[in-house]
């Protein structure tokens, strides 16, 4: 019994001073208990300034009259012509939910690419100047969903001022110039942009733009031109973002699996190719025809296999095989002055494969920017023309060439990433090909490419 009491006592006594330590707490202020951090995503809301380089196909109509009712002397159809250059963006971007951002910005593009066609005959030298975009700016807005905390799929539009450099001709004592135009119109587009950290993001962007008809009289050589153009624009920009309302802390990085870049993957794809190109060809006894500076745009389809592996320290490498399809519209140019009857096709790809290799560095766990190599075999399109005293379809051989260049990729789920690629291919020089009534003929193609493609990574055990 004894022993009991005692036990009793002392759990009573226990309780007396837990009660007693309690109530003398409640009497005094609350200590503060220190919670584990929880890191929140940066907001989107900020200011941005940016730059990257871009490529435009320029498609549309354009047409010359002599005095409007001979007719047209002077017409092309289809992708014009192409350029590459830089583009400045500034805007700002407002996080209206966890998913959702809408933005405003302004943009200025500047390109410079001349293409020109020169033919001699008994002394005599005509040359063509191709239509290109010289340089304008947009002013829009975008608004997106975010697929992660850091990666934003948008949506644009925008207002669109463009300087346009036309068409020209000169022969001996003769010339036709149509004057620089400055053209309203309006752009249309999407892109992806990824956030590398809270202040730095990249993004691939397409955009279509449709500059407004134009009409443009010479008086003084009783001529009337007309200009219906629009253009494929691609483009890859860096941006840095400014602190602004509603920043927050940053989240650390989520590792990808470290499985994650291993394995097999396929993928598909859209984008563009600007040719480029020196071309010689000769009418015996009779003309001869040199061209230089792009030859031709079109727009193209990828579809993509490969295998990557994850390295040490954070690199990847891999190989990858790929086919790309294209089509320019039937873009044709055709000259008709004084005499001087010319016709031809644009240079445009059919298809083409490489196979290659690349490495690269993960600039975050489920962020790769990386370099590619690879050797190419590409196939164009034949070319039907009307040059002067001959007529006919020359049927091109395949061309091959190396493939140099680099791209960005941005795992979206561990199966799932967005790629933004440009490529440069230099293709093998060719000369002798069977066109007829031309003899001498050789050419040079270079291609300029961008792709923005979508690939699935088949999971690893």
């Amino acid at each position: 019994m004894r022993a009991k009491l005692a036990a009793l006592s002392a759990a009573f006594l226990a309780f007396a001073v837990l009660a007693a330590a309690t109530a003398h707490a409640a009497d005094r202020p609350a200590m503060p208990v220190k919670a584990p951090a929880q890191p929140v995503p940066a907001s989107w809301t900020q200011f941005y300034l940016g730059g990257g380089i871009g490529f435009d196909a320029e498609r549309g109509r354009s047409s010359v009259t002599a005095g409007g009712t001979v007719g047209a002397t002077f017409s092309t159809e289809g992708f014009q012509g192409a350029s590459l250059g830089l583009s400045a963006t500034a805007g700002f971007d407002l996080q209206v939910s966890p998913r959702f951002v809408v933005g405003a910005f302004a943009d200025y593009d500047r390109a410079h690419q001349d293409t020109t066609v020169a033919v001699s005959s008994f002394g005599n030298t005509a040359s063509v100047t191709a239509l290109r975009l010289d340089g304008g700016w947009t002013i829009g807005g975008r608004a997106g969903v975010l697929l992660t905390p850091d990666v934003l799929l948008y949506g644009l539009g925008g207002f669109t001022q463009m300087r346009v450099n036309n068409w020209g001709l000169a022969t001996t004592g003769f010339s036709l110039q149509e004057p620089t135009l400055t053209l309203d119109g309006h752009t249309v587009g999407a892109g992806i942009e990824y956030r590398l950290a809270s202040n730095v993001s990249l993004r691939g962007e397409y955009r279509y733009l449709s500059l407004a008809r134009s009409t443009t009289v010479d008086a003084v050589n009783n001529l009337v031109w007309v200009n219906e153009i629009s253009a494929h624009m691609g483009r890859l920009m860096a941006a840095y973002r400014f602190g602004g309302p509603g920043m927050t802390t940053p989240a650390p990085p989520v590792p990808a699996p470290l499985t994650a870049w291993n394995g097999f993957y396929g993928a598909i794809g859209v984008g563009a190719d600007a040719i480029s190109r020196t071309l010689h060809t000769e009418i015996p006894g009779f003309a001869t025809f040199d061209a230089s500076g792009l030859g031709g745009a079109d727009l193209a389809g990828t579809v993509m296999v490969g295998f990557d592996h994850q390295l040490v320290a954070g690199w990847v490498a891999g190989i990858f095989g790929s086919y790309e399809f294209a089509n320019n519209g039937n873009a044709r140019v055709a000259v008709d002055v004084t005499g001087l009857d010319i016709s031809t096709d644009m240079a445009s790809i059919d298809q083409s494969w490489t196979v290659g290799g690349r490495a690269g560095y993960l600039i975050a766990p489920d962020a790769l920017l990386y370099g590619l190599a690879g050797y190419t075999k590409t196939t164009f399109h034949q070319v039907t023309y009307d040059l002067l005293v001959v007529a006919g379809t020359a049927v091109l051989p395949d061309f091959h060439g190396i493939t140099l260049g680099g791209g960005f990729e941005k795992l979206i789920t561990d199966n799932v990433s967005m790629r933004a690629e440009y490529r440069n291919t230099r293709l093998e020089t060719q000369s002798g090909y069977p066109a007829p009534g031309l003899v001498n003929t050789q050419s040079q193609p270079t291609i300029n490419a961008v792709r923005f493609l979508v690939a699935y990574r088949v999971p690893t055990k």
